[in-house]
């Protein structure tokens, strides 16, 4: 064997020991930097996929109350129809009925037939 082969100079050695020290450091901070990259990607891909969700829910809850006002709104309307209706129909009864006027000192007396009339029709 010859000697040159194997003896290495000392720049040599230096250069073969920075290159290796250079490896071992920079591939631990080159992986950190690459892991640090997809998390923030993964943490954007979250909160996009959170944010649609939230409008989907607050779609979805627009739209429940929007139902929910319209339901509301038309049992109130049919109420108010069933009240009014209910309304003309007691009035109409009232209407049928001869009104009675009372004094201000004048109490209430109930109507009494005279025997008149119906003697005459007989």
């Amino acid at each position: 064997m010859n000697q040159t082969d194997t003896v290495n100079t000392p720049s040599e050695q230096y250069d073969t020991s920075w290159s290796d020290f250079e490896r071992v450091f920079s591939f631990p901070f080159e992986q950190a930097v690459e892991t640090q990259r997809n998390a923030a990607v993964l943490m954007t891909q979250t909160m996009e996929m959170q944010d649609q969700i939230q409008r989907q829910n607050l779609d979805m809850a627009r739209e429940l109350f929007n139902s929910y006002f319209r339901v509301m709104e038309e049992s109130m309307t049919g109420l108010s129809r069933t009240i009014n209706t209910s309304s003309h129909v007691g009035t109409g009864t009232q209407s049928s009925r001869q009104p009675t006027s009372i004094a201000s000192s004048e109490q209430q007396v109930p109507h009494q037939a005279t025997g008149t009339s119906e003697q005459s029709t007989e």
